[in-house]
């Protein structure tokens, strides 16, 4: 769906690119700068397209955190999962397989 999504945008973002670029060349600086509105506009763009209401979603926001020094096997995470779903009641929606997670 994002990538989907993401397509559907490339028009827009074809457009903002060449007036970045055309901006940046009149200056005669090829470091972009970004207006507020602008970093705005890209911050809720980015965040409307990066919302997901999936259970791994939902699971990752609410019960990953990470140690620099730890590392986690994707089975482990899976059993993590797993064990989020069935204690809140939620449908795993097909992830409950180590080659879908």
């Amino acid at each position: 769906d994002l990538g989907r999504r993401m397509i559907e945008e490339l028009p827009q973002l074809g457009g903002l690119l060449i007036q970045t670029l055309r901006e940046m060349k009149k200056r005669d600086d090829m470091t972009p700068r970004e207006s507020v509105k602008m970093l705005a506009d890209k911050k809720a763009w980015f965040a409307s397209m990066t919302q997901d209401n999936s259970p791994v979603a939902s699971f990752a926001t609410e019960r990953l955190q990470q140690k620099n020094d730890e590392s986690v096997t994707r089975i482990e995470l899976l059993d993590a999962f797993v064990d989020y779903c069935v204690k809140r009641d939620i449908p795993k929606n097909g992830f409950d397989s180590p080659r879908r997670f």
